[in-house]
């Protein structure tokens, strides 16, 4: 074998072929990977709140991070049902926030009074600040009867809450599982068909008025074995029907009305894409509240 046909030692081979990755970009990918499984594992309201500083200390994207963290929980239903929102880039001026709100609630239904507008606008801000609050009352929506703009009224409100999703039935499990895996703001629609006879229902829908009871245990299978779980009934919660509901109920309320429109008044038709446009209003919502929320919960 000649000089030129010297093959040298395969551990000089292998170190020739291998990238040269520092130990110090070892544990940076190492870091990522365990950033991002904690985030997956997370709670949606508190991966939302965690994702920013964790994007900071990782020196990425809110989005490419959301993106990696969606990608680890496996994408699931959750991610679908309910929005991971990012607020707004500036500074919000509340007084100007909660103009555009009363003016888009008001655009399209007629309420039964001025001040019933206010306290649809506030009930909107005010689910930005769950974690906040040792209580908070359901927005009971009524009127005397059919075709007042109910529906309507509900998604406007979907389109401004934090996380909305309407529903128009649902039972008892469902709801507390929803609430429990989504943290949503829930808008339950056509309470007057399916939910004054519904005790188990009610029960669950008054637990949720108080943080500190807003809770129900039930026995879940995990692993085989029959095991006690908590599940949380804390969340926003707008309910629309014609007339009232159980006084249980209406007691944790802030009762408001809407009525038919004259023919003297006009209403805006409802954009097909109103979720979409009022993107920029949660947006503002989440940043007005997140910048205020010291000083609103002190």
């Amino acid at each position: 074998m000649s000089d030129h046909d010297h093959i040298p030692p395969a551990d000089m081979l292998a170190d020739d072929r291998m990238p040269n990755i520092s130990d110090e970009n070892l544990a940076g990918s190492r870091r990522d990977k365990e950033e991002i499984a904690r985030l997956a594992s997370l709670p949606p309201l508190e991966r939302d709140r965690e994702l920013k500083p964790a994007a900071t200390a990782l020196n990425v994207s809110v989005s490419v991070l959301r993106s990696e963290v969606k990608k680890a929980s496996g994408g699931n239903q959750g991610d679908e049902v309910v929005e991971s929102l990012e607020p707004w880039p500036e500074k919000v001026v509340g007084s100007l926030l909660a103009e555009e709100i009363r003016n888009t609630l008001r655009a399209h239904v007629v309420f039964a009074s001025p001040t019933d507008a206010d306290a649809a606008t506030l009930w909107v801000l005010g689910s930005y600040l769950m974690d906040k609050w040792r209580l908070w009352p359901r927005l009971l929506i009524t009127s005397p009867t059919k075709a007042c703009g109910k529906s309507t009224l509900l998604e406007n409100l979907e389109a401004l809450v934090s996380r909305g999703m309407i529903l128009s039935n649902a039972k008892s499990a469902g709801v507390f599982r929803a609430i429990e895996a989504w943290r949503p703001s829930l808008l339950l629609d056509e309470a007057d068909t399916w939910m004054r006879q519904d005790e188990e229902l009610t029960g669950i829908l008054n637990s949720g008025h108080t943080r500190r009871t807003a809770r129900v245990l039930r026995v879940v299978e995990k692993g085989g074995e029959l095991t006690p779980t908590l599940f949380s009934t804390w969340c926003p919660m707008a309910i629309a029907g014609i007339g009232g509901q159980r006084d249980t109920l209406e007691s944790r309320s802030v009762k408001i009305g809407l009525r038919r429109k004259l023919s003297s008044e006009v209403v805006a038709r409802m954009p097909i894409d109103l979720h979409e446009r009022m993107a920029r209003v949660r947006r503002r919502a989440l940043r007005w509240t997140q910048d205020n929320a010291i000083g609103i919960a002190s």
